[in-house]
């Protein structure tokens, strides 16, 4: 879905299927990787599997809302590792 790399730092949206909740949902989180490290930043979304590959292509507002959100999220997160590498401060 959204993904970004540069400098070896790459920031995407990630379904954690590891983490699956009592309704069927998982979290949808947002990695960052760096030299093989990862750390891991939460949305406040979950979805299942099925509505995760559903979500770019569906157009209902709940699906619309949701969308957003994770963007927003993931938007933010970006900016402030883009900031930070940009500096040299970057670092998990």
């Amino acid at each position: 879905m959204l993904e970004y790399s540069k400098d070896g730092i790459t920031v995407a949206v990630y379904l954690d299927t590891r983490r699956k909740r009592n309704d069927g949902r998982c979290p949808l989180k947002i990695r960052v990787t760096y030299a093989r490290k990862c750390a891991y930043y939460p949305t406040g979304k979950s979805l299942t599997s099925a509505e995760w590959e559903a979500l770019p292509r569906t157009k209902t507002k709940e699906a619309t809302a949701t969308r957003r959100d994770i963007e927003n999220s993931y938007n933010h997160i970006r900016k402030i590792v883009e900031d930070l590498a940009m500096q040299g401060a970057f670092s998990l």
